[in-house]
C-alpha cells in the first residue's frame, strides 16, 4: 500500500512542490518571451500535473479519472492562483487558472487515451 502511494502520489506532490516554488518567485525574474507567452507556459506547466494526477487514478473510470483530476488541479491552481497575492509582482488572475485547467484537461486525456493500460 505505501508503495503504491509513493509510486502514484508522490511523482504529483513533488510536481505540485515545483510549481508552487516558481510561483514563488517574483514575476520580474519569469521572461516573457512573447505576447502571451504566460497562458502557453501555464498549459505546459499544468499539462504534467494532469498527466501525473491521472496516473495516480488510473484504477477509477476514465470519466472519473478526467473528472476527478479536473478538480483537484483546479483546486490546487485555485491555491497557487491566491498564493501569487503574496508574491512581488505577480497577481491572481483567472485566465490563467483557466489555462492552468486546459493544460491539465489536455495532460489527463494523454494518459487516458495513449498511456493508460
Amino acid at each position: 500500500m505505501a508503495s503504491k502511494l509513493f509510486r502514484y502520489w508522490l511523482p504529483v506532490f513533488l510536481y505540485a512542490a515545483l510549481i508552487f516554488y516558481f510561483s514563488s518567485l517574483s514575476g520580474s525574474l519569469i521572461p516573457s518571451l512573447f505576447a502571451g507567452f504566460d497562458k502557453v507556459a501555464h498549459f505546459f506547466e499544468y499539462l504534467p500535473l494532469g498527466f501525473l494526477a491521472s496516473r495516480a487514478l488510473e484504477t477509477l473510470t476514465e470519466k472519473n479519472i478526467f473528472l476527478i483530476t479536473l478538480g483537484l488541479v483546479f483546486l490546487y491552481g485555485l491555491s497557487d492562483e491566491f498564493h501569487q497575492l503574496f508574491i512581488a509582482t505577480r497577481q491572481f488572475s483567472l485566465m490563467d487558472l483557466t489555462f492552468d485547467i486546459i493544460g491539465a484537461s489536455a495532460g489527463s486525456y494523454l494518459f487516458i487515451k495513449k498511456w493508460q493500460k
